[in-house]
């Protein structure tokens, strides 16, 4: 919106230059008689903004370079706009006291896990060369750990195969931890979670097709690739080597995932046990998953029975939200375990089958 001299809100800019040329009669004949220059142009205004910032940071730089400690602090805020925006604050002590100095703002809407919020940080300190310099060569302020492990991350970030096996992890990992967080929290979901993991292969069969892209930011982000032992010098043969090493990462991923789920379609009767969707099966029965388990368990269950006994809990309010083993726990406290006996075992079956115990907490990948 275009704002003209009546706005009532012209801007910080605009209004703290109108408020200081009504006490300074230089100022104020300026603005109200030069019509080539007055200074209140976006431009002029962006141009003295950026000119004050970078003083400001020259002089943050220079008191951090006699700072005995520096510490980066962060915090994540979302505005009403839905917008994750995260500052970034340094702190340290000077001559005259300890100094909280506010640097920017960063947007991490696309990008709120820890390790995006981790590389955030280390490219804000390298930006900050004093900060980075500091943490890299002042072995007296730091442990003997931190500083070989900030040499060897900044050693890292110039080796090829690092940037590029990096990239390419990058790129599987974003499917893989939305992969993760379905398989533990859809266990008894068979069919959802199935549906998922053809999904997750599909994607990363797509991902052959980024190998150019990968490579190329390699390229880009490092010094090139070292030739190593064994391997051809052409920059030709280089990049075939590399594009077979894509290829085997991916075949690698594609063989374990195929092979550590080939069999959980037989486990598909869990859903049977599956609270989410008690309400929907009072109207129509799982016919599907029933028949899993008849398939996988059928000799170990009165099955007529186990049906009626399935229909009468799906019809009951007391069993609404309860996991396998809340319902295990509940048939023994409410003395049913005989008298919805089949049921009690088809609970006993789910809670010791692992897969529909593992806990959302669990820190190790799904795959």
């Amino acid at each position: 919106m275009m704002k003209t001299p009546q706005s009532l809100n012209r801007g910080n800019y605009a209004e703290l230059l109108s408020f200081l040329a009504e006490h300074d009669a230089d100022l104020h004949y300026h603005l109200t008689t030069n019509r080539v220059f007055t200074g209140t142009s976006g431009r002029i205004q962006n141009d003295l903004i950026y000119a004050i910032a970078e003083v400001m940071g020259d002089e943050i730089k220079m008191e951090i370079r006699r700072a005995p400690f520096v510490a980066v602090m962060v915090d994540e805020t979302t505005d009403v706009g839905n917008v994750a925006q995260l500052a970034l604050v340094l702190r340290y002590v000077t001559a005259t006291g300890f100094k909280e100095r506010f640097v920017k703002f960063v947007d991490v809407t696309s990008g709120r896990r820890a390790d995006d919020l981790a590389a955030l940080i280390f490219r804000f300190l390298r930006n900050m060369n004093a900060v980075w310099t500091k943490l890299l060569h002042s072995v007296t302020m730091y442990d003997e750990d931190t500083v070989l492990s900030a040499d060897g991350f900044n050693a890292r970030l110039d080796d090829f195969e690092f940037c590029f096996l990096l990239n390419t992890f990058n790129g599987l990992f974003e499917y893989a931890d939305v992969l993760f967080g379905i398989l533990q929290t859809k266990s008894l979901d068979v069919q959802f979670c199935m549906a998922r993991l053809n999904e997750f292969c599909d994607k990363v069969e797509q991902e052959r097709g980024n190998f150019s892209e990968i490579y190329e930011e390699a390229m880009r982000a490092s010094s090139g690739p070292s030739v190593r032992r064994g391997q051809c010098t052409a920059q030709g043969d280089l990049r075939a080597h590399y594009q077979k090493l894509h290829n085997s990462i991916l075949d690698n991923i594609l063989s374990q995932t195929r092979n550590r789920f080939q069999d959980h379609e037989m486990l598909m009767f869990l859903s049977l046990l599956d609270p989410q969707h008690f309400q929907t099966y009072r109207k129509i029965f799982p016919t599907a998953a029933f028949s899993s388990l008849t398939q996988s368990h059928g000799p170990l269950f009165d099955l007529p029975r186990l049906k009626t006994e399935l229909t009468v809990m799906y019809a009951m309010a007391d069993f609404e939200g309860k996991s396998p083993a809340d319902l295990h726990d509940f048939l023994l406290s409410k003395n049913l375990s005989e008298s919805m006996g089949q049921l009690y075992a088809l609970a006993c079956l789910a809670v010791t089958i692992p897969v529909s115990t593992v806990s959302v907490e669990r820190s190790f990948s799904a795959l």
